[in-house]
């Protein structure tokens, strides 16, 4: 497939892929000759001669084999060469050769590797330190909350999507290589991403040996060659960032689950979409028009309600059928609790952590607090969601029902570093005060703007 699409590009190219069979027994020739021509393969069948003289002839750039002794073999005479084990299922790609690869023992030497089976992970950590000259590592907890910011949210990188978008991937790769030792400005999600390691910080005080921490994951459809830029910023702004996850133009949803992650923030809104409709708490996040002052010890996060923290089964209600026959219906199912929103398991995660600190008698000085923020009424329509946060075992440091008042002035004087929202209305006047705001496209506030249905698409209506 690859060397089709290299002849379509240049009908004369000698620098093709090339595949040699090397049969392990000469008996079943005319069986192997016949499935090569029946799957259509284009191979070349090699002579038969001794094992390592074939491969000193062929001078393969890889060996591939089911047999581990060939292998070792090839590997010890100076071939790359690997093992083969076949799959439990058949999931390939026919349009995109796809090649993974471990670092450690494959790409590079086992150097490293050794001082880790050797002396322990914190020699490992040591001598990775002293050899690249950047900030002692920190393992990966295995029990953490994990969070997956994109590199444009964590850094301010206007200008370079600028190049890309007006000169082209290779451009773009080429000046960020012309400025890899240059750090990026911060972007919209580093104070939060700051807050977040500065609860780390005072949980190992606590708990010098658990895992129950914030782990960050940069998650970015960059390219792997744009990534020394992206950890020379990280380590000159001295942030704990171990995992990263760069998928070369391709979207990075896929992996989410694979990176067990709690809260997913991006700046574009279509993947935001993508990791909602994954059932993965995410949102797409906008700066805000000036900076509010944050607070350096304590964590501070906002949250909607209805189709945030909740589903948007009463919000359906108030938008099709009016204000009084929603409180009628939310004095009538007071009792009932509502269905989960999209950000619920990102409230969840937040209390386990901070119940971490009441444990330890410190709720007043906890440094994480979390903020209900609803155009809900306290009286005809508050009861039902303050059960339901009951009923799940969760509770909010504050609940603020504004009964439809603009959120903007409450969040300035909150000032938290993240505010999430279903609507771009409220978005929209957090940003006007200064607010950091993430916005959640679910729900059918997505269909409305300033209180007003918005025009269907002729794609939705069919």
């Amino acid at each position: 497939m690859v060397n089709q699409r290299l002849r379509e590009l240049k009908p004369a190219v000698r620098e093709q892929i090339k595949i040699v069979l090397i049969p392990t027994s000469r008996q079943y020739m005319d069986h192997l000759n016949k499935n090569i021509k029946n799957y259509n393969l284009n191979i070349e069948i090699a002579q038969e001669k001794p094992f390592l003289d074939l491969l000193h002839e062929i001078k393969p750039v890889l060996y591939l084999s089911t047999n581990s002794h060939n292998v070792k073999e090839a590997i010890g005479a100076g071939f790359g060469a690997a093992t083969m084990f076949l799959g439990d299922y058949d999931n390939h790609s026919a349009e995109v050769l796809r090649v993974a690869f471990d670092g450690d023992g494959v790409l590079f030497s086992d150097e490293s590797e050794r001082v880790y089976k050797e002396k322990g992970l914190q020699a490992f950590f040591q001598n990775e330190r002293d050899q690249e000259g950047t900030s002692l590592a920190l393992p990966k907890p295995s029990n953490a909350v994990t969070i997956a910011v994109s590199s444009r949210t964590l850094f301010n990188m206007v200008k370079e999507r600028k190049v890309f978008e007006e000169e082209g991937l290779e451009r773009y790769v080429a000046h960020q290589l012309e400025l890899e030792d240059q750090p990026f400005t911060p972007g919209v999600s580093f104070p939060f991403v700051k807050a977040l390691m500065n609860v780390n910080a005072r949980l190992r005080e606590l708990y010098p040996d658990s895992e129950e921490l914030f782990d960050i994951v940069l998650m970015t459809n960059n390219h792997a060659q744009v990534g020394v830029r992206l950890i020379n910023s990280i380590n000159y702004y001295d942030l704990t960032i171990e995992r990263f996850c760069m998928t070369g133009g391709e979207s990075p949803i896929g992996y989410l689950k694979a990176y067990m992650t709690n809260l997913y923030l991006s700046k574009d809104s279509v993947k935001v979409q993508e990791a909602i409709g994954e059932g993965i708490a995410a949102a797409t996040m906008f700066p805000s028009d000036s900076e509010n002052e944050l607070s350096d010890t304590q964590l501070r996060v906002a949250f909607d309600g209805d189709a945030v923290l909740f589903s948007d089964e009463s919000e359906i209600i108030v938008k099709e059928h009016g204000l009084d026959t929603f409180f009628r219906h939310e004095k009538e199912f007071e009792n009932k609790p509502l269905a989960q929103g999209p950000l619920k398991c990102f409230l969840e995660a937040l209390g386990k952590l901070q119940r971490k600190f009441y444990a330890k008698d410190q709720r007043i000085s906890c440094p994480i607090r979390t903020y209900l923020v609803t155009a809900r009424s306290a009286a005809s329509a508050g009861a039902r969601v303050l059960k339901t946060l009951r009923s799940w075992g969760l509770e909010v440091d504050e609940a603020l029902f504004l009964a439809g008042a603009p959120k903007g002035p409450l969040l300035q004087k909150i000032r938290p570093h993240i505010f999430f929202d279903d609507q771009m209305f409220h978005i929209e006047g957090a940003q006007e005060l200064g607010t950091i705001a993430a916005h959640v496209p679910y729900g059918i506030g997505q269909k409305y703007h300033k209180g007003k249905r918005m025009e269907t698409s002729d794609a939705e209506k069919k």
